[in-house]
């Protein structure tokens, strides 16, 4: 991505769940897993 010229990644938290009452981005069938995503997007 960074080769394509984008310089940020934005993620819009609770657009499709909630946080809890810790503050944690909830999941949802379409990214189960926000930490794995997370370090997916560090690697682009």
């Amino acid at each position: 991505m960074k080769d394509a010229g984008y310089l940020y990644v934005n993620i819009d938290d609770t657009w499709e769940s909630a946080r809890d009452s810790e503050s944690n981005i909830g999941t949802n069938s379409k990214f189960p897993d926000m930490k794995a995503r997370s370090q997916d997007l560090r690697r682009v």
